[in-house]
C-alpha cells in the first residue's frame, strides 16, 4: 500500500498561487484505484482589494445618483418659481406700461387743444411714437389725428366770398404725415378724412392707401409719389394736382375732379373713374388697364404712345376737344357711345366714327353725352363757402 503525500496549509506569500496540484491515484485493498482532488486555491490579497474597490465604485455611483436626483428636482422646483415670478414680474411690467402708454395719450390729447402751435404739434409726435409703441393704441391715433384734420382743415378755408387759397397749418401738415407713415397693411378701419380742406397739402410718398378723402379738396395738392391704392376719392378736388408717380389702383375717384393735373406716370389700373373730369390734361405713360371712364369728361385731354387703355371703359365719356391720335391699343368700340366732335376731337388712324350716331347710342342706352354737373363751379362754390 503506497502512501500518499502529506497536505499542507496554504502560504500567504501574496504572489499568484500556483496551480492545483494534479489529482492523486492510490492503490486501495484489492487494486482498486483511489482518486484524490485537491482544493482551489482560495483568492488572494490582490482579488479581495479589487472586489472591495468595485463594491465600493458601485456604492459610491449609487449615492451619487441618489444626491443628484434631489438636486435636479430641487433645481426643477426652483425653475418653476422662478418661471412663476418670472411672469408675475411680466405682468406688473406689462401693466405698468399700459398706465404709463395711458397717462401719455392723455396728455397728448390735452396738448392737442392748446393755443401754442408748437405745443400742438408736439402732441402729435407724441401720438407719433404711442402709434408705434403700442400696436393695440394704432387704431386709437389713427382715428384722432383723422379727426384733428378734418376739423382743423376746415379752419384754413378762405373766408366767404374770398378766394385766397392757403396752405394747411403746420400742425394739419404734421398730422397728415403722420397718418401717411401709418402702418396701413394690418389696419380694418381706415382713415377717414372726407370734406377736408387740404388745398396745397404736402402728400409726397406718402401711404394713404384706402384713406377716405370723399369730397376733400386736394387742389394743388403736391402728392408725387403718393399711394392712394384704394382709396375713396369720390367726389374729390384734385384739380392742379402734381400726382406725377401716384398710385390709385382700384381707387374709387367717381366724379372726382383731376382738371389741369399733372398725371404723369400715374397708375390707375380698374379704378372707378365714372362721372370723372380729366379735362386738359396729359397722359403721358398712364395706365388706365381695366379703367371704367363711363360718362367721365376727357375734354382737350391728350393720350400719348405710352398711355394705357387697354379694357378701357369710356361709355358715354366727352372726348370733345380730345386728342387719341396716338392712343394705342384703343379698342373701337369703346368709343362707340362716346360723345365728341369731328372737328375737334382727334381719333387714332384708321378709327372714325360718327359723333351723331354715337350720341344718339349714349342717349338710348340713358347714358347722359356731358357731365351731368358743372365741375368747375361746384369747385368755385365750395371754395368760397357757397
Amino acid at each position: 500500500m503506497r502512501i500518499l503525500p502529506r497536505l499542507t496549509g496554504w502560504r500567504r506569500t501574496g504572489r499568484r498561487p500556483s496551480p492545483p496540484p494534479p489529482p492523486v491515484t492510490a492503490p486501495a485493498a484489492g487494486n482498486t484505484p483511489i482518486t484524490i482532488t485537491m482544493p482551489p486555491s482560495p483568492p488572494d490579497r490582490t482579488q479581495r482589494i479589487t472586489a472591495w474597490a468595485t463594491v465600493g465604485a458601485v456604492a459610491v455611483s449609487a449615492v451619487a445618483l441618489y444626491y443628484g436626483n434631489r438636486s435636479a428636482n430641487a433645481a426643477l422646483e426652483a425653475a418653476k418659481a422662478g418661471s412663476v415670478q418670472a411672469s408675475a414680474a411680466a405682468e406688473q411690467a406689462d401693466a405698468a406700461q399700459a398706465a404709463q402708454l395711458t397717462d401719455r395719450y392723455a396728455v397728448a390729447v390735452e396738448s392737442l387743444g392748446n393755443a401754442s402751435a408748437d405745443t400742438r404739434i408736439g402732441a402729435i409726435y407724441a401720438l407719433e411714437r404711442i402709434m408705434r409703441d403700442s400696436p393695440r393704441d394704432h387704431p386709437a391715433v389713427v382715428s384722432l389725428l383723422a379727426t384733428y384734420v378734418r376739423t382743423h382743415s376746415v379752419e384754413n378755408r378762405p373766408a366767404k366770398g374770398t378766394t385766397g387759397w392757403r396752405h394747411p397749418r403746420a400742425d394739419v401738415q404734421e398730422a397728415l404725415r403722420v397718418l401717411g407713415h401709418r402702418d396701413a397693411g394690418g389696419e380694418t378701419t381706415p382713415a377717414d378724412l372726407s370734406g377736408a380742406f387740404l388745398y396745397g397739402a404736402d402728400l409726397r410718398e406718402l401711404d394713404l392707401r384706402k384713406v377716405v378723402f370723399s369730397h376733400a379738396d386736394l387742389g394743388g395738392a403736391r402728392a408725387r409719389n403718393v399711394r392712394l391704392e384704394e382709396a375713396h376719392l369720390d367726389g374729390a378736388d384734385l384739380d392742379e394736382a402734381d400726382l406725377v408717380g401716384a398710385r390709385l389702383d382700384r381707387a374709387d375717384a367717381s366724379g372726382a375732379i383731376l382738371d389741369d393735373a399733372l398725371l404723369d406716370g400715374v397708375t390707375l389700373r380698374n379704378a372707378d373713374l365714372t362721372n370723372a373730369s380729366l379735362r386738359r390734361v396729359s397722359l403721358e405713360d398712364v395706365v388706365l388697364g381695366g379703367a371704367d371712364l363711363t360718362t367721365a369728361d376727357l375734354g382737350y385731354t391728350t393720350f400719348t404712345a405710352s398711355t394705357v387703355v387697354s379694357d378701357v371703359t369710356l361709355e358715354g365719356a366727352d372726348l370733345r376737344g380730345a386728342n387719341l391720335r396716338r392712343a394705342r391699343s384703343l379698342d373701337p368700340e369703346a368709343l362707340a357711345c362716346t360723345t365728341g366732335s369731328a372737328a375737334t376731337t382727334l381719333l387714332p388712324p384708321g378709327i372714325s366714327l360718327n359723333w351723331t350716331t354715337s350720341s344718339k347710342c349714349a342717349a338710348e342706352r340713358g347714358r347722359p353725352t356731358a357731365p351731368v354737373f358743372d365741375f368747375r363751379a361746384a369747385v368755385t362754390k365750395r371754395r368760397s363757402g357757397g
